[in-house]
């Protein structure tokens, strides 16, 4: 019996270009990148006084601004308390630190949902889409 093996071949699903979303599994790389995350900040921002901004915590991860965001807003959902404000990321301290950052983000989410409300407003403005896309043409 011949065993074949490759980047195209994964034992566990046969080979990977019959998959149409190779993605719907984590990463074991993104995961391990979130939980450096939240070492680093835990171990050296703890606290607003100790807040690092995302330009440094995007240099230091050699990432870019937006996968910080998503690695932040991972580790989030997964319950860590990463704050955030004007001074930057940090690791709540306490919880004060923390209710802080959600009200933050609940002023943010209803800022949305207002722009969202004023956009479906205007979209009722221009009547039927003519194709189905809403392209301008």
């Amino acid at each position: 019996m011949i065993m074949i093996e490759g980047p195209f071949l994964r034992r566990d699903n046969g080979p990977s270009f019959l998959r149409p979303f190779p993605e719907d599994r984590p990463r074991k790389g993104r995961n391990m990148a979130s939980e450096q995350l939240k070492n680093h900040l835990k171990g050296n921002c703890l606290g607003r006084r100790n807040a690092a901004t995302y330009q440094e915590l995007a240099q230091t991860f050699h990432i870019s601004e937006k996968e910080l965001q998503r690695q932040v807003n991972r580790l989030r959902k997964n319950q860590v308390p990463i704050c955030g404000g004007q001074d930057g990321m940090f690791y709540a301290r306490n919880a004060g630190e923390l209710y802080n950052t959600i009200q933050n983000l609940k002023v943010m989410a209803a800022g949305l949902e207002q722009v969202i409300a004023s956009l479906e407003g205007a979209l009722e403005n221009f009547g039927e889409v003519q194709d189905g896309a809403g392209v301008d043409g």
